[in-house]
């Protein structure tokens, strides 16, 4: 069986090019700032399902933002079919403040984050090769060969992804050598699990952990929720018991997008085929709770403190309207 590479991270199944993170709350008034960029910015989630990125000239695909810079990228070179993506788009780092940018990369780039506490941008090429960008300095250097889905540690010193074979050709992610975490000081490589079907890592807030995806032990098994101790220890099943259909009653279905933590650290929301999500933990985070539908839409985002969800909602063509507020029981609250 194979396994398709996923533009947008979300598993789910975003492997390549890799999720977008919702923002925090008290991040969303800095979005204000992005309409100097002059046309409609789109997350990697909402690119892909409106089939945007075959040779589109007039995309911009919003990767990351903090208060004073945004990655952009421009434009998108190659063809997808359906959530397979062969291409990437030009890289740009935008001055809020002066409206100034900068190309980072001369070639395509199909994954960006920022390194919040060091001012510093990750990114990933055609390749699928790691780099790293001094904004400060305006130098940027190859971390890592063939890496997939990074996700950067809380205390940006590690990076988490999973490790493509040196025979990797896109777009498929087969025979990857399992989930692997890369010592950014010493560049020192170890790898937490070894099959390829282990996918789309994230971390826990406190940088202990690593929740991830995968088939799980059963014959014929069906996508689920996993949590790895960062050591490789302790890899733990969370969703989906004994299923092996995701029409079966109590199945947890897959994220068409990078899951966003709460402020307090113990729950994710994410949405799976225009379907919102909360998935609860208990406090160590060795185990799943309550996963619960909320409502329809997409692109769930934390407000209220965690009380409350911002929902894009999605008619039935699949095009967007409206933003509404919901609380965690999926009624809708007034502005």
């Amino acid at each position: 069986m194979k396994l398709k590479l996923i533009l947008s991270l979300s598993l789910l199944v975003a492997l390549g090019f890799g999720y977008i993170a919702l923002k925090k709350p008290e991040q969303i008034a800095e979005a204000q700032k992005l309409t100097i960029l002059n046309g409609e910015l789109q997350s990697v989630s909402q690119a892909l399902g409106e089939k945007n990125f075959t040779n589109n000239a007039d995309l911009k695909i919003l990767f990351d933002y903090n208060s004073n810079y945004a990655l952009v990228g421009k434009a998108w070179e190659g063809e997808t079919n359906e959530s397979e993506s062969i291409g990437g788009t030009n890289l740009y780092l935008i001055n809020l403040n002066d409206k100034s940018e900068q190309k980072i990369l001369d070639g395509l780039v199909r994954r960006a984050i920022f390194d919040q506490k060091n001012n510093l941008v990750y990114f990933t090429d055609l390749a699928q090769d790691l780099w790293r960008f001094d904004i400060a300095k305006n130098t940027k250097e190859k971390i890592m060969d063939k890496v997939l889905s990074p996700d950067l540690s809380p205390d940006g010193q590690m990076m988490v992804y999973q490790k493509l074979n040196p025979e990797w050709t896109p777009p498929y992610s087969d025979n990857a050598l399992g989930l692997t975490i890369l010592n950014l000081q010493t560049r020192e490589e170890k790898r937490i699990t070894t099959t390829w079907e282990d996918w789309a890592p994230f971390w826990t807030p406190d940088g202990k952990k690593i929740v991830f995806f995968s088939i799980n032990d059963l014959d014929h098994g069906m996508s689920s929720h996993y949590i790895i101790d960062a050591d490789g220890q302790n890899k733990t099943l969370l969703t989906n018991f004994g299923l092996y259909d995701g029409t079966q009653a109590g199945a947890v279905p897959m994220p068409s997008e990078k899951p966003v933590w709460s402020p307090d650290g113990n729950m994710l929301v994410y949405h799976s085929d225009y379907e919102v999500w909360i998935n609860k933990f208990n406090p160590d985070k060795t185990e799943i709770i309550e996963s619960k539908f909320i409502t329809h839409g997409k692109e769930p985002t934390w407000i209220r403190n965690g009380s409350a969800l911002n929902v894009v909602l999605v008619t039935e063509n699949k095009s967007s309207t409206a933003n509404i507020n919901v609380d965690l029981d999926g009624k809708i609250i007034k502005q």
